[in-house]
Protein backbone atom coordinates (compact mmCIF):
# COMPACT_ATOMS: atom_id res chain seq x y z
CA UNK A 1 0.00 0.00 0.00
CA UNK A 2 1.54 3.49 -1.16
CA UNK A 3 0.61 6.44 1.52
CA UNK A 4 0.40 9.78 -0.36
CA UNK A 5 2.99 12.35 0.64
CA UNK A 6 0.06 14.09 2.04
CA UNK A 7 -0.86 11.35 4.55
CA UNK A 8 2.80 10.73 5.47
CA UNK A 9 3.78 14.25 5.85
CA UNK A 10 0.71 14.39 7.99
CA UNK A 11 1.25 11.73 10.20
CA UNK A 12 5.16 12.95 10.75
CA UNK A 13 3.72 16.48 11.66
CA UNK A 14 1.43 14.81 14.31
CA UNK A 15 4.11 12.35 15.42
CA UNK A 16 5.83 15.09 18.17
CA UNK A 17 2.58 13.53 20.08
CA UNK A 18 4.03 10.55 20.57
CA UNK A 19 7.20 12.28 22.29
CA UNK A 20 5.03 14.24 24.35
CA UNK A 21 3.10 10.75 25.62
CA UNK A 22 6.72 8.89 26.00
CA UNK A 23 7.66 12.01 28.10
CA UNK A 24 4.72 11.83 29.73
CA UNK A 25 5.09 8.24 30.79
CA UNK A 26 8.43 9.12 31.95
CA UNK A 27 7.39 11.06 33.90
CA UNK A 28 5.14 8.59 36.04
CA UNK A 29 7.97 6.36 36.12
CA UNK A 30 10.28 8.27 37.53
CA UNK A 31 7.85 9.61 40.46
CA UNK A 32 6.48 6.03 40.69
CA UNK A 33 3.37 7.03 39.92
CA UNK A 34 0.45 5.38 37.72
CA UNK A 35 -1.55 8.63 36.80
CA UNK A 36 -0.08 11.96 35.52
CA UNK A 37 -0.31 14.45 37.85
CA UNK A 38 -3.01 17.19 37.23
CA UNK A 39 -0.23 19.80 37.75
CA UNK A 40 2.07 18.10 35.13
CA UNK A 41 -0.70 17.54 32.33
CA UNK A 42 1.09 20.05 29.98
CA UNK A 43 2.16 19.98 26.36
CA UNK A 44 5.29 21.78 27.32
CA UNK A 45 8.52 18.96 25.98
CA UNK A 46 10.61 20.92 28.09
CA UNK A 47 8.88 21.01 31.31
CA UNK A 48 8.25 17.55 30.79
CA UNK A 49 12.05 16.38 30.21
CA UNK A 50 12.72 18.16 33.34
CA UNK A 51 10.11 16.04 35.43
CA UNK A 52 11.04 13.45 33.87
CA UNK A 53 14.42 13.74 35.20
CA UNK A 54 16.08 13.83 31.61
CA UNK A 55 17.31 17.36 31.51
CA UNK A 56 20.79 16.77 32.23
CA UNK A 57 21.50 14.10 30.04
CA UNK A 58 19.29 15.58 27.43
CA UNK A 59 21.93 18.42 27.42
CA UNK A 60 24.96 16.38 27.84
CA UNK A 61 23.89 15.25 24.58
CA UNK A 62 24.25 18.13 21.94
CA UNK A 63 23.01 16.28 18.85
CA UNK A 64 19.75 15.46 20.32
CA UNK A 65 19.12 18.35 22.50
CA UNK A 66 19.27 20.31 19.35
CA UNK A 67 16.94 17.97 17.70
CA UNK A 68 14.93 18.14 20.68
CA UNK A 69 14.66 21.89 20.65
CA UNK A 70 13.62 21.76 16.88
CA UNK A 71 11.05 19.23 17.92
CA UNK A 72 9.58 21.09 20.16
CA UNK A 73 9.42 24.65 18.20
CA UNK A 74 7.80 22.86 15.74
CA UNK A 75 5.23 21.16 18.69
CA UNK A 76 4.60 24.08 20.24
CA UNK A 77 3.06 25.41 16.60
CA UNK A 78 -0.43 24.14 16.30
CA UNK A 79 -0.91 26.24 13.17
CA UNK A 80 1.84 24.70 11.60
CA UNK A 81 0.35 21.16 12.98
CA UNK A 82 -2.71 21.13 11.24
CA UNK A 83 -1.84 22.49 7.78
CA UNK A 84 0.03 19.71 7.13
CA UNK A 85 -1.15 19.44 3.72
CA UNK A 86 0.42 22.56 2.33
CA UNK A 87 3.60 22.03 0.01
CA UNK A 88 6.03 23.63 1.80
CA UNK A 89 5.56 20.95 4.59
CA UNK A 90 6.92 18.16 2.50
CA UNK A 91 10.49 19.31 3.67
CA UNK A 92 9.78 20.33 7.25
CA UNK A 93 8.42 16.97 7.55
CA UNK A 94 11.36 15.60 5.56
CA UNK A 95 13.67 16.99 8.45
CA UNK A 96 11.36 16.53 11.38
CA UNK A 97 11.39 12.81 10.51
CA UNK A 98 15.00 12.77 10.85
CA UNK A 99 15.30 14.53 14.42
CA UNK A 100 12.67 12.02 15.39
CA UNK A 101 14.20 8.90 13.72
CA UNK A 102 18.21 9.11 13.33
CA UNK A 103 19.75 6.08 14.29
CA UNK A 104 22.39 8.31 16.11
CA UNK A 105 20.65 11.52 17.42
CA UNK A 106 17.29 11.22 17.09
CA UNK A 107 14.97 11.86 19.60
CA UNK A 108 12.95 8.55 19.76
CA UNK A 109 15.58 6.20 19.87
CA UNK A 110 17.15 8.32 22.66
CA UNK A 111 13.60 8.06 24.31
CA UNK A 112 13.57 4.39 23.92
CA UNK A 113 11.26 4.07 21.12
Amino acid sequence: MKISKEKRCDSVCRISYIVEARLKFKVCDALKLNLLPAVLKTHDLFALAIFAGLWDELNALPNISNNFKKIRLLHKDTEWRYQAAVPSHKANSDRLNNWLFNPQNGVMPWLGL
